[in-house]
């Protein structure tokens, strides 16, 4: 989920790491206006973004993640940071 301010906080996109269609459905009807997208890089370069919360399948925190922090934003990341001890001090 991806928050920008602007006078408050605003959902302004949504990532489905499962690509089910369903899944994009349903965050559609909660975020209503929102953009979905389906490739996080995508939605990482078309949004100017305050803030992400990583909230994807545990193997899948280190990538995200760490694509998130690269861009610069923010990012809450759910628990286990990650899976392997290594990928934490990266």
């Amino acid at each position: 989920m991806l928050y920008r301010s602007g006078g408050g906080t605003d959902v302004c996109g949504r990532y489905s790491y499962t690509n089910r269609p369903e899944s994009l459905t349903r965050s559609a009807a909660i975020a209503n206006g929102a953009s979905l997208y389906h490739d996080y890089h995508e939605m990482l370069a078309n949004e100017h973004l305050d803030g992400v919360i990583v909230s994807v399948h545990h193997a899948a925190h280190y990538e995200v993640a760490r694509a998130c922090l690269a861009a610069g934003v923010a990012t809450l990341l759910e628990k286990p940071m990650v899976l392997y001890v290594p990928h934490a001090y990266e």
